[in-house]
This record gives structure tokens, C-alpha cells and sequence, in this order.
């Protein structure tokens, strides 16, 4: 049988700065903060537009995003990491370079995730020259026609010039900046993953701690829970399969807060419809959120005790379950 807070314990120790379990409650540990809630594209595996009905503001203000990054820049000791994305293209906030430089110049290390449509040559500079750690690029396909029947919107040719010229922008200003390409493989793109791994290997240097991320959306759920430490009887069929994933809490509630553009806390990066508004941060701290909203020690709870099953917002989702870094 799973022991479900040992599940929880196991991974945000690996993957924080805790010595003990009860450590999560002082602060997030990982912190995804949007300042934008557009992007450029509009991909065929996204819902944006579904999402974006709920915001009440499409960028984050001066002073919203000020109070934010001075809680997250006083609780450094805390903090391993901020990714500055969730669920839209950040390179849309015009100042994003200077709010990356604002956090990183305080030993927290700050990543976004771009799909690079607009990754010119002076804002790959200006980005470089920020302090980040970490650039992860969305590109699935080396195929223009299948590209570009992905990611609606965007031109596959300007895409890979941005990002080759990111790249080696980076090796020749010597900055110790990690680049990794992440690729969503599907029925349409998985005959193409060697070939995209081979071509990729050509232009990424392990120095810098660069590499390629592959999510399998055509993996089982077995596949996803096989061989990672929890006590099941794996089976082929999809009851067994979809009860397995039940019976795992999330261990992102313990060690990763969600903020979006307009200051409200999400449940989770999975919950971009904000089916769950933890707190708002306009009127809350980070910490009051984290360490006082009676919805989120409730879900937590529910968690431990029951695993992701018994929560209808999470009931069906399989993520988080193997990887103890969020972002």
C-alpha cells in the first residue's frame, strides 16, 4: 500500500531545500509567476482562450509584480526557483528582462519558457544580459507543414533561426545560460523524435547544462507510474492504470505556488481555468496564502489521505508524479 506522505516527503526534499517534511510550510519552494496571460500562438494542444475568460488583468502592473518579486526576494533562503511563465508566451511582457535581472540579482535562479516567435537578436541580448538560468524552447517539430499545424500562428522558419541565433548569441558572449528544447511528442511527431534529437545534439553543449525534454502525451499512465517507488500491482488495462494514478497525491501542492497576471494563486500550474483560486495576492502575501488559505490545507490534506482521486479538480491528472524539479 502507498504511504502517501513519505510519496510527498520523498520528493519535495529531493527536490527542495528542506531537511524535514514540515519544512514546506514556511514557503514555496518553486514559484511559477505569470506576468502575462497572452501568447503569439494559439497551439492545437492549448485551451488559452478558454482560460484567458477568467483574467481580470492581462499583464501584471508595476506594483503588483514589485510586491511579489520583493516577498519572493526576502524569502530567498526559501526559494530554489522562479519560472516566469505558466501558461502563456512571456516574451509578451515588454519588461520582462528587467523583473528577471530584479529577482536573479538576488541569488534566486529565475527560467521562462518561450515558444521564441519573438526572440529576435536584441531581445535574446537583453535576456542574456538578465541573469536568467534557464531558457526552455517549445519547438515539436523539425517539419515546417507539421510546425506550423501545431503551433497556429507562428512561422517555423523564424521560430529555429531565433533559436539557433539564441544559442549561439549565448557561446559567444559566454553566458552561463542553460538552453533546452522540449518537445511534445504525439501520433504526429513521434516518427520524427530521433531525427529531432540528432539535430538538436549538434547545437546543444552539456557545459552549459543544456538538453532536450521529450513529454510523451502518448505514454500510458502505467508508463508514467512504472518503476517509481509506488507499491502497485501495474496493469495493462485502463482501470488499473487510471485507480493507480488516483491513489497518488500531488506533491507540487507542498512546494510549488502558481501566481497568475492578475495576482490570484492558483491551485496549480494544470489548473489554468483557476477551477481553484487559492488566494490573491493584491490583497494577500505570498505567505498568508501559503501558509493560511483553508482551501489549500484542505486539498493537501485530502491528498495525503485519500490521493489525487478524491479531489474532482484533480481526479484524472497524471502529472507531477515522477519528476521531483517542477520548473
Amino acid at each position: 500500500m502507498l504511504d502517501r506522505k513519505k510519496y510527498v516527503e520523498d520528493r519535495i526534499l529531493q527536490g527542495g531545500k528542506g531537511e524535514k517534511f514540515e519544512d514546506y510550510y514556511n514557503f514555496p519552494r518553486f514559484i511559477n509567476l505569470e506576468t502575462t496571460n497572452n501568447c503569439t500562438a494559439r497551439c492545437v494542444m492549448c485551451g488559452i482562450e478558454e482560460w484567458r475568460k477568467n483574467i481580470r488583468k492581462p499583464y501584471m502592473d508595476d506594483a503588483l509584480f514589485d510586491k511579489i518579486s520583493n516577498e519572493i526576494i526576502y524569502n530567498r533562503e526559501w526559494v530554489q526557483k522562479v519560472a516566469m511563465f505558466v501558461g502563456n508566451e512571456p516574451l509578451m511582457d515588454k519588461k520582462l528582462a528587467q523583473r528577471i535581472e530584479k529577482i536573479s540579482k538576488s541569488g534566486i535562479r529565475v527560467s521562462i519558457t518561450t515558444n521564441a516567435s519573438l526572440m529576435d537578436k536584441e531581445k535574446a541580448i537583453e535576456i542574456l544580459n538578465s541573469g536568467i538560468d534557464r531558457i526552455n524552447f517549445s519547438i515539436d517539430s523539425l517539419c515546417k507543414k507539421t510546425y506550423e499545424n501545431i503551433r497556429v500562428g507562428l512561422k517555423f522558419e523564424e521560430v529555429l533561426g531565433n533559436i539557433l541565433q539564441f544559442i549561439k548569441l549565448r557561446d559567444s558572449l559566454k553566458k552561463n545560460v542553460s538552453v533546452r528544447i522540449s518537445v511534445i511528442k504525439s501520433e504526429v511527431t513521434k516518427n520524427d523524435i530521433p531525427y529531432i534529437l540528432s539535430f538538436w545534439e549538434k547545437f546543444l553543449d552539456s557545459s552549459f547544462g543544456d538538453g532536450i525534454k521529450v513529454d510523451d502525451l502518448s505514454l500510458s499512465m502505467t508508463d508514467k507510474v512504472r518503476d517509481k517507488g509506488v507499491d502497485l500491482l501495474v496493469s495493462d488495462t485502463v482501470d488499473n492504470e487510471y485507480n493507480a494514478i488516483r491513489d497518488i497525491p500531488c506533491y507540487v501542492l507542498f512546494n510549488t505556488m502558481v501566481i497568475k497576471a492578475d495576482g490570484q494563486v492558483a491551485l496549480c500550474c494544470v489548473d489554468q481555468c483557476r477551477n481553484v483560486v487559492l488566494g490573491d495576492l493584491d490583497t494577500q502575501s505570498i505567505k498568508e496564502v501559503w501558509q493560511e488559505s483553508k482551501k489549500l490545507q484542505s486539498i493537501r490534506e485530502i491528498h495525503l489521505q485519500k490521493g489525487r482521486g478524491a479531489m474532482s479538480v484533480c481526479d484524472g491528472c497524471f502529472a507531477w508524479i515522477d519528476t521531483p524539479n517542477v520548473i
